[in-house]
């Protein structure tokens, strides 16, 4: 992961960014596999339009896919895509996310014509692996359990090659001031960060798979009477239990 992270942002200045930073980035990413760019485009830059242009003949270009974000409104169906001039050369994958108790648990593979951004990420480094249209997210670990690196440091030619050598690379903000946090059972991560765990837990085929109700009952009933019998052998070897 390449983070947009607070370090980034005062070496490169106020968010949002120029496009010619995102064309520099995926320019010197070339010998990558996937690169995966976890941001909205959807709207022309209001500071730097010709960035815009850089941007889109470095998509062109470029030798590994290009995955850009799309949000899918559940309800009304309506889309935020990025800019036509974007989008052509590349592949969308919706960054939607199960939020049913607070915590990210799940995900949606598959959203009307969009698959999510993460199994898209997945099948582009490795054809035809098998997908669940959805699935319980498997995480790595807490925040920065992937290599993260600054965006800064990759920019500055601090970074070596062999780094991300035909791999996949997310780039993301991680900034708290971007807000683009969830709570996840490891804490708060970031979008980006859950990206990478939703590819990650498709590349490693490690799926959950809901148990029956009935083993479920069985294996509680099988644990009450363990620690029934144990409390019983207690009371009968221990002084502790016993009444004087």
């Amino acid at each position: 992961i390449f983070a947009i992270d607070n370090e980034s942002i005062s070496a490169i200045g106020q968010w949002p960014w120029s496009r010619r930073v995102f064309a520099n980035t995926v320019n010197m990413l070339q010998k990558s596999h996937v690169i995966a760019i976890d941001v909205n485009f959807s709207e022309a830059s209001k500071t730097d339009p010709t960035g815009d242009s850089f941007f889109a003949d470095a998509i062109v270009h470029s030798k590994p896919v290009i995955i850009l974000p799309v949000q899918v409104n559940s309800k009304t169906k309506e889309t935020i895509e990025p800019l036509d001039e974007f989008k052509k050369a590349s592949l969308l994958g919706q960054v939607n996310l199960l939020n049913d108790d607070g915590v990210i648990r799940k995900v949606n593979n598959y959203q009307d014509e969009f698959m999510s951004f993460g199994s898209l990420i997945a099948s582009e480094y490795q054809k035809n692996i098998f997908i669940p249209d959805t699935m319980r997210i498997d995480y790595a670990g807490s925040e920065k359990t992937f290599l993260t690196l600054p965006l800064r440091d990759l920019l500055q030619n601090k970074i070596p090659e062999r780094i991300y050598k035909d791999k996949v690379v997310l780039v993301g903000a991680t900034a708290s001031d971007l807000h683009d946090y969830f709570q996840t059972p490891f804490g708060a991560l970031s979008g980006v960060e859950i990206n990478a765990n939703i590819a990650n837990t498709i590349l490693m085929q490690k799926f959950y798979k809901d148990i029956p109700m009935g083993v479920s009952l069985a294996f509680i009933a099988l644990c009450s009477l363990i620690a029934t019998w144990f409390i019983i052998k207690l009371a009968v070897v221990s002084p502790l239990f016993k009444v004087p």
